[in-house]
């Protein structure tokens, strides 16, 4: 018996595609496009009726250009206000990074109580070669050495 008769029966719905994609309020502009928008024409408004006369319109001009980039320029398909953040963490961030080598303090939580646990360098022992053989001759005799007879 095949399943598809039953499946067939199910109900369909349709899965939106475009999900991280913002909500379009008014017209084709979203959100924060319109909050641009009206925020740098208020204010370029305000400055064209209140500056003098030869620099209101010199003002209000840069105030609208501005907030018209800011809602509808896109560079490499990124919003303008997008863009100008990660440039300015691009110019202010250290290109070139460093390790310095800090001792770390682990603080671990057993029962009720507050342990902390430092890192420790390790000492590398330089042993001589008669040590190594005493060792070695242990290890081999599964710790009957003839040399502890000896002693």
């Amino acid at each position: 018996m095949s399943i598809y008769p039953i499946i067939k029966l199910m109900p369909q719905f349709k899965v939106p595609q475009n999900l991280d994609m913002e909500d379009r309020i008014i017209g084709k502009f979203t959100l924060k496009q319109f909050g641009y928008l009206a925020v740098g024409l208020t204010i370029a408004y305000i400055s064209l009726n209140k500056l003098p006369s030869p620099i209101n319109v010199l003002v209000s001009g840069v105030i609208g250009v501005t907030s018209f980039a800011l809602a509808v320029v896109k560079i490499q398909d990124r919003p303008l206000p997008e863009f100008l953040f990660s440039l300015l963490g691009f110019l202010y961030k250290p290109r070139q990074r460093s390790w310095k080598h800090e001792q770390q303090t682990e603080t671990l939580i057993k029962k009720d109580r507050i342990v902390q646990k430092e890192d420790k360098k390790v000492v590398k022992k330089q042993y001589s070669q008669d040590e190594l053989a005493n060792v070695a001759e242990l290890v081999d005799s599964h710790g009957y050495s003839k040399l502890e007879e000896d002693e």
